[in-house]
């Protein structure tokens, strides 16, 4: 394992081994409905298309068989609230509360149910001996319509996305970077379901294991009557591995702020944020800010190393997970932090306000948009890009030189106002 992070998949399979299905009670057409009904169809693609996400790998931890032979998810000491309705870690009724096997069989739990748990405690501490952290993702989906079983209020929302958290396992930074993950979504925190995984072992009491669920409404991306997906699924993918990436990202924190060297930790958060992503011309997008920050040192050549920070870190939270508070706890100034908002586009802000806003700080903020730009002027670059879009661009970017007082005749010449260092 080279990631900290693992995928559990507890409810995805439809797999009833023969001699289970014989103490179930229902017939064939009665258990395939409450196939359909209860288990999280797809999850399992969802989380196998994920890892195909450039530069993603994750560990996953399945379970090979139906919740309606065992749950791995219950709790098996007596405290398990779901056993009020018959299901506990074994089910003995149906989502609609009719019978599914008259009697127990404690041995699927020796056959399945531990076995998982030890796979899930395996993939936790093999990340912890590595990382020194693991985090885990637990992937569930639920019906678009309230099932009878359910321990939640008859009104309560069901948004398209539900995230799951523990107040010991669930750190602000994973449940900002699910926000941040699933942002195109309508979210709902812990309803109509709520919690997420821990292995036993670490459950409560190792504070290196981070958990998020993630429940996602199934008709975000198939069809539940057919029991097929339809096109919203990939959306749904590239979701999960924007989580994944954010994950990843979140849990090198503490490398991150071990790194001496301001630039050299920009420049190692910038290239993980922006793996995956590509610009215009088809180029890895992490070589943009690596050219901004150039450009800096050849515009300016008395620059701080601040300002060369936050021309590697000028786009992290406009188009990755990372935010203004999390760059602060990696140990970044609050005047690299405070240039890299004023350069991040938010939709409430209009052109002109943004330039005016960089113009009148001066400093790091408007040498690295002096940079950007003309980074984005770049002749040989505009030259690969379609003619039409390359004269829009050269025109967009004339005009926003003019409005930050850096007029492209005299651009070259402009030096922002000096920078102090205390």
């Amino acid at each position: 394992m080279n990631e900290p992070i693992i995928l559990h998949v507890p409810h995805a399979s439809r797999v009833i081994p023969p001699d289970v299905r014989a103490d179930i009670v229902l017939g064939n057409a009665e258990l395939e409905h409450e196939l359909d009904r209860m288990t999280d169809s797809f999850t399992d693609v969802i989380a196998a298309r994920a890892l195909v996400a450039p530069g993603l790998y994750a560990r996953v931890v399945a379970s090979p068989v139906s919740r309606l032979v065992v749950d791995v998810e219950r709790f098996t000491d007596g405290s398990e609230p779901m056993e009020a309705v018959g299901m506990g870690a074994i089910y003995t009724r149906t989502h609609d509360g009719e019978v599914l096997r008259e009697s127990i069989d404690n041995g699927l739990l020796d056959r399945y149910f531990h076995p998982h748990a030890a796979a899930m405690t395996d993939a936790v501490d093999e990340a912890l001996a590595e990382h020194g952290c693991a985090v885990i993702i637990d992937v569930h989906s639920y019906p678009t319509e309230r099932l009878p079983y359910e321990i939640t209020d008859a009104d309560a929302p069901r948004p398209e996305i539900c995230i799951g958290t523990d107040e010991f396992h669930t750190p602000r930074w994973l449940l900002d970077a699910a926000r941040e993950a699933f942002a195109d979504f309508e979210i709902g925190l812990d309803s109509p379901f709520a919690g997420t995984y821990a292995p036993l072992k670490h459950y409560a009491a190792d504070g290196r294991v981070a958990s998020i669920m993630i429940e996602i409404r199934r008709d975000q991306y198939m069809d539940e009557d057919a029991v097929a997906l339809r096109d919203g699924v990939e959306r749904v993918v590239e979701a999960v591995a924007r989580l994944m990436r954010c994950a990843r990202l979140f849990s090198d924190r503490d490398a991150l702020a071990s790194q001496t060297d301001v630039v050299e930790r920009a420049r190692t958060l910038a290239i993980a944020a922006h793996e995956g992503q590509f610009d215009k011309a088809d180029q890895p997008y992490w070589t943009h800010p690596e050219r901004v920050a150039r450009r800096v040192r050849e515009l300016y050549p008395d620059a701080p190393d601040e300002s060369v920070a936050a021309a590697w870190l000028h786009d992290v939270v406009e188009d990755t997970c990372w935010t203004a508070s999390g760059l602060r706890e990696v140990g970044f100034p609050d005047e690299v932090v405070d240039a890299v908002v004023l350069l991040t586009r938010t939709d409430d802000v209009p052109n002109d306000a943004y330039y005016a806003a960089i113009r009148s700080a001066g400093s790091f903020a408007l040498m690295v948009k002096h940079a950007d730009i003309t980074d984005n002027l770049d002749e040989d670059r505009l030259a690969v890009l379609d003619p039409e879009l390359a004269g829009r661009l050269r025109a967009k970017y004339a005009k926003a030189l003019i409005a930050l007082g850096l007029a492209p005749q005299r651009a070259s010449a402009a030096v922002p106002p000096t920078v102090r260092k205390e």
